[in-house]
């Protein structure tokens, strides 16, 4: 009867992680989905939010704007590619720890699987008008899960220590 319930549980937490894992791999998509157009209108609420805020009137960078607002966006786009990743690495590694694997079986299913989403979907976005596939994004897809899982696992050996006091 307990082992009945352990296996329940264990199943439930399974199907809700990869529901979750599977969630955010329909959000990157739809992100990889928008024209150039639309992409751009998404990062430059963030970039317009910032520029208000940073390159105020009273204390201006002494960068061009243009050229800083070029460079703000760079950045908040890759950002976003980071961030996406890092809770797909997150997540996946959560649902491969539902299975008997060890730490170093679990960290390497996990960004083989992050790493082969982020090549479909800079081949995805390829297709998708005036938008183009990047190895960089590749890149940096693949070491935001990479973080991701060494917060989730940082984060769980903290909970261990604690639990033992």
């Amino acid at each position: 009867m307990k082992g009945e319930n352990i296996m329940k549980k264990l199943y439930i937490k399974r199907v809700f992680l990869i529901i979750l894992v599977i969630i955010n791999c329909i959000v990157i998509f739809s992100f990889s989905s928008q024209e150039a157009d639309k992409s751009s209108s998404t990062s430059s609420k963030v970039v317009d939010v910032v520029m208000k805020n940073v390159y105020s009137k009273k204390k201006k960078p002494k960068v061009k704007e243009d050229v800083f607002r070029e460079k703000l966006t760079t950045f908040v786009r890759k950002s976003a590619h980071f961030l996406i990743y890092l809770c797909l690495g997150i997540l996946t590694f959560l649902y491969t720890g539902t299975y008997q694997l060890n730490f170093k079986n679990r960290f390497l299913y996990t960004i083989i699987f992050c790493m082969l989403y982020a090549c479909s979907d800079e081949i995805h976005q390829k297709f998708v008008e005036g938008r183009s596939g990047e190895i960089r994004d590749v890149c940096i897809d693949t070491s935001g899960a990479a973080c991701g899982i060494l917060v989730i696992s940082l984060i769980s050996k903290i909970a261990k220590l604690i639990k033992k006091k």
